[in-house]
């Protein structure tokens, strides 16, 4: 057996070990969706209720039983709703590819062969960081120094995938038979939980604003960047210390008669996913399983890498003697 032909038998061993690896994490985040969705069906209720009897609870006295009744059937609506959401982003990480990014992909794994490949001493690959980044999607910020502690924080965490894949404008389907690949699968199902959890608070305090539980002063562009925001800066919470609660700090126009101006604080309820997996125990384990998971991922990325690198030199050596001739 050639040397070549035995190298790209080791990468099909590796891509079915892969593609193994990608029906375990599948069934992994699918069992974690599910509990995710009872979990913070949960916390969505718990947040309101905070808000409604703890934080404005004069506001909340104001209405009728009526008005109350549908404020309170609005929210549980919300809260049905959040597992087929969450679960929606894991489908759709399964539907058709378009054929432009497909032919992007391949053009990026081709070039993935062509790497400098560096061996990692056992040292270095026991301090080195083999969590996968869990929340990929970088939200928009109204301060520069929240985006700079943002991509920080993402340069600490992130896999060191290849710049021209995670640049990829989300291939809509992929061949789950590469750690690369897989990798771009699963930020993209960390990336949709976050997306589903933004959107769940904009809508239940869209409903506590319709109530006036909330202030309807507050613009809903402003609440938005909170929401967004929140998540990079790591604060928003230091004056009630409630979960899933977010306060911001709103300066308005100055009045008249005075120099300064007025500051009013606004509680917001801002879904966290940090704190809803502290809250739940089962959820809590379910996300160490995928963790573990994922370093396997990584070490099977750094194999894949080798063996690209390898079967490239390989190539590159026959090639030379094919065309080389002695004058």
């Amino acid at each position: 057996m050639s040397y070549i032909k035995q190298i790209k038998q080791d990468l099909e061993a590796l891509e079915q070990i892969v593609t193994e690896v990608s029906e375990e994490i599948q069934q992994l985040y699918a069992n974690y969706l599910n509990i995710l969705g009872n979990s913070t069906q949960k916390q969505l209720i718990l947040a309101s209720y905070q808000i409604c009897t703890q934080i404005y609870p004069e506001s909340f006295l104001q209405l009728s039983l009526s008005q109350r009744q549908t404020l309170q059937q609005n929210l549980r609506k919300l809260g049905k709703d959040i597992k087929s959401k969450l679960l929606n982003h894991l489908q759709a990480s399964e539907s058709p590819q378009k054929d432009k990014e497909a032919e992007n992909l391949n053009l990026v794994e081709a070039m993935i062969k062509n790497l400098p490949f560096v061996e990692i001493s056992k040292d270095e690959e026991n301090d080195e960081n083999l969590e996968l980044n869990l929340d990929t999607a970088t939200s928009e910020t109204w301060q520069e120094s929240s985006t700079e502690t943002a991509n920080q924080n993402q340069e600490e965490t992130d896999v060191s995938l290849p710049e021209e894949i995670s640049e990829l404008n989300e291939p809509a389907k992929l061949e789950l038979n590469n750690p690369y690949n897989l990798i771009v699968w699963q930020q993209r199902v960390e990336k949709g939980i976050k997306q589903s959890l933004d959107e769940i608070s904009r809508e239940a305090n869209q409903c506590l604003q319709e109530a006036n539980i909330i202030p309807s002063r507050l613009p809903t562009k402003i609440m938005d960047v909170a929401i967004g925001a929140e998540e990079a800066t790591g604060g928003g919470n230091k004056v009630h210390h409630l979960p899933n609660v977010l306060n911001i700090v709103v300066e308005t126009e100055k009045d008249k008669k005075s120099s300064q101006a007025n500051i009013t604080q606004i509680s917001l309820l801002r879904l966290r996913l940090s704190e809803i997996e502290f809250a739940d125990s089962l959820l809590n384990m379910e996300r160490n399983k995928i963790r573990n998971l994922l370093k396997k991922i990584q070490k099977l990325k750094q194999q894949y890498q080798a063996k690209q690198r390898e079967y490239a030199s390989a190539e590159a050596e026959a090639a030379w003697r094919s065309s080389w001739y002695e004058e």
